[in-house]
């Protein structure tokens, strides 16, 4: 048989470039959500997580959606009462009145920068920490990936970093060198890192928590809980 005999018909859709069959035109962050337009239509869509990357990623379900000729009303309804899984940007209470965003979930260079863009855009907080574990399994350049979100800190948008692990040191490291004195530190064990949060976090505060799941982070966000 011919292996032209064997293929099927496709088309390609794409989502989330300015080339895109779909793209966001407009986002707005809630406290516990995310609005967002797309190009080219009034309506507005909400899902309950946090992030402009969780609104591109809400993109591929709508073009899904269409695609099989479903409703934009049935699925704005279908997004906005969507459980998302735990450990994902989730939204806590912390002891104090601080707020914890618990993204142990796991992480990459791509998922780290994108949550950390959140934490610098997002305003209303007295100040912003920014905890941060090793990413694991990224093979001969993990610490110059490491280095690189180091480098994307800026002290005028997120106030603290604390760093976990000997790969998380490379961030410390790094971002050191434009932060004021005081202002990172790198920790080897998560009840030292846990317990400089809870002397130095007070009310108003905002403490994102992201690493590996090897690094097990949410164990910081177990005792900075309310």
């Amino acid at each position: 048989v011919c292996s032209s005999d064997l293929l099927v018909p496709y088309r390609v859709v794409k989502f989330g470039g300015a080339d895109s069959d779909l793209a966001l035109e407009a986002v707005e962050l809630l406290p516990d959500s995310t609005r967002f337009r797309i190009c080219g239509s009034p309506r507005w869509f909400t899902i309950p997580m946090l992030g402009k990357h969780n609104a591109n990623n809400a993109l591929a379900a709508i073009l899904i959606g269409r695609l099989f000729g479903v409703n934009d009303d049935d699925i704005a309804a279908g997004l906005s009462c969507f459980t998302p899984s735990g450990m994902r940007i989730e939204r806590l209470e912390g002891k104090n009145g601080t707020t914890l965003w618990n993204d142990a979930y796991n992480a990459n260079p791509t998922s780290m920068k994108a949550a950390l863009e959140l934490l610098s855009s997002t305003s209303g907080f007295r100040r912003k920490f920014a905890v941060l574990g090793d990413m694991l399994e990224l093979g001969p350049k993990e610490k110059q990936f490491h280095r690189e979100i180091g480098q994307m800190l800026d002290p005028t948008r997120i106030d603290y970093v604390y760093t976990l692990g000997t790969l998380g040191r490379e961030i410390a490291d790094s971002a050191a060198l434009n932060y004021p004195p005081g202002r990172v530190e790198a920790f080897d064990s998560k009840e030292a890192l846990a317990a400089k949060l809870e002397a130095v976090a007070k009310p108003g505060d905002c403490i994102l928590v992201k690493g590996s799941r090897g690094m097990r982070m949410e164990t910081i966000i177990q005792a900075l809980r309310a």
